[in-house]
């Protein structure tokens, strides 16, 4: 387990007493993950070189502005690693020393948006703005600097019903829905993590979106790779036989009609299968992707992902260890 910091420890008790949870210490204490927590800074000077977002990025004399098709790209953040809390950089997996800089594409539609991230250990230097106006809706990011705190994470709790930590009466009380006060125990706990840190990015821990980010873009990246469409991921769950159409067909005496659906499911459960068998021999090619930053919609820099969303960048562990110019998948859901 990654070490956390007592003081953070004794913050996550407190929590734990309020949501009644105390008795479950040393079981959620194992879903602990550590993060850094970003929020716009009231510093309004920027200093070049400085961790900020928007603006125009610190590029060192190695590194080009990226494009994607001959169209720039738009320059979202940029983080000086010598400014994270000690320790961080081993949990997130990244250098201690050098600068990383965001860069995104056109983000309709709302998934596989290119993007780039670039490292380096050269000094930074002042740039020019790269003009990015005509090809994107929403390009003006102004620059602010930013804070970086060192936090702790929960997952949702689909991640709790998945684990066999907790036995089944013990879910039972954890995320017991509590009509009067309108949540669970597990609910109020996530929401005192969290209750300081509204509309804050942040850079690792668990993803800020309620859904199987993690395997959901394994998936997809692996049918990508093997030139699948990401809709065939569909096909790996049987077909249901269409028992009401074929009965109402033929009680209509519709013949055809019955042996065409007939025909349709024959079709599709001989794609599942067929499908099914390619992937249980690539399964274990699947990519161990994490979710690096989850850049939220910031008012201060103009910074509105659709409705208000989170700009998810995820990366795969080996392009961490060997950071150079690393093209990972970029996403973010939508309501």
């Amino acid at each position: 387990m990654i070490s956390i910091h007592k003081t953070l420890h004794d913050k996550f008790d407190q929590y734990l007493e309020c949501a009644n949870l105390i008795t479950y210490k040393e079981k959620l204490y194992t879903y602990l993950k550590p993060c850094i927590k970003i929020t716009i800074s009231d510093k309004k000077d920027t200093i070049l070189g400085v961790s900020k977002i928007g603006g125009i990025p610190d590029l060192p004399s190695n590194l080009k502005w990226p494009t994607k098709n001959d169209i720039p790209l738009r320059f979202v953040m940029q983080l000086n690693l010598r400014e994270l809390p000690s320790k961080s950089h081993s949990y997130l997996n990244i250098p201690e020393l050098g600068h990383l800089y965001f860069f995104i594409g056109d983000d309709e539609p709302c998934y596989n948006i290119p993007n780039v991230i670039l490292y380096s250990q050269e000094p930074p230097t002042k740039q020019n703005k790269v003009n990015t106006s005509e090809f994107y809706e929403q390009w003006d990011f102004p620059e602010n600097q930013i804070n970086l705190f060192e936090w702790i994470s929960l997952p949702y709790s689909e991640e709790l019903d998945e684990s066999n930590i907790f036995t089944k009466d013990e879910l039972e009380e954890i995320l017991h829905w509590d009509n009067e006060k309108h949540t669970s125990k597990y609910d109020s706990l996530t929401t005192l993590l969290e209750e300081n840190w509204k509309n804050a990015s942040q850079l690792g821990g668990w993803p800020l979106e309620q859904f199987d980010v993690i395997k959901k873009i394994q998936m997809q990246s692996l049918f990508s790779y093997y030139g699948k469409d990401k809709y065939e991921i569909e096909l790996l769950k049987p077909p249901l036989y269409p028992e009401n159409d074929v009965e109402t067909a033929e009680r209509m005496n519709l013949k055809l009609l019955a042996e065409d659906y007939k025909e349709q499911y024959e079709g599709n459960l001989q794609s599942h299968l067929n499908l099914k068998s390619w992937f249980k021999n690539v399964e274990h090619l699947l990519p161990e992707w994490n979710i690096l930053l989850a850049l939220n919609s910031h008012q201060e820099a103009n910074m509105c992902w659709w409705d208000a969303a989170i700009m998810n960048f995820m990366v795969k562990d080996d392009d961490l260890k060997n950071m150079q110019e690393i093209k990972g998948y970029a996403f973010f859901e939508s309501s």
